[in-house]
């Protein structure tokens, strides 16, 4: 079992169905993601870098992208949705409803492609460094 797995059996049934519902949407659409532990968190990493926390507060269940600019660019674009509140860091969304799937799908797409974008860049070969001989 991982992170995420231990995590989810931990919690209250209708709690563990409402948030393993948001992981396991997140890994059909990027299989390649993997269970571990960010931030102290049970999260899903992609590349090296984590993509999705969901964690039960006391009042709230927190989404956390890992992103503010995944946050304000998915909320940017999305209608409104009842219930939800977000800050910096996360979106909360109350603990007694399933998380919308639209949200979920979004912001897992959006980080994705925020991850692969900076994978690449890190990949990049460097240009030689010239040296003038003076």
């Amino acid at each position: 079992m991982g992170a995420i797995d231990d995590y989810l059996a931990e919690l209250e049934p209708e709690t563990a169905t409402i948030i393993g519902d948001a992981y396991s949407l997140a890994t059909e659409l990027v299989p390649e993601a993997e269970q571990d532990v960010s931030y102290g968190m049970a999260a899903l990493t992609y590349l090296g870098s984590p993509m999705l926390a969901v964690k039960l507060a006391k009042t709230h269940i927190g989404l956390y992208p890992y992103s503010p600019a995944v946050i304000s660019d998915v909320l940017g674009h999305l209608p409104p949705i009842r219930g939800l509140a977000s800050a910096k860091g996360t979106i909360r969304v109350r603990p007694d409803v399933p998380i919308p799937e639209v949200l979920v799908r979004s912001l897992v797409l959006a980080r994705s492609i925020e991850i692969q974008a900076a994978s690449t860049s890190r990949r990049r070969p460097r240009a030689p460094r010239t040296t003038h001989d003076g």
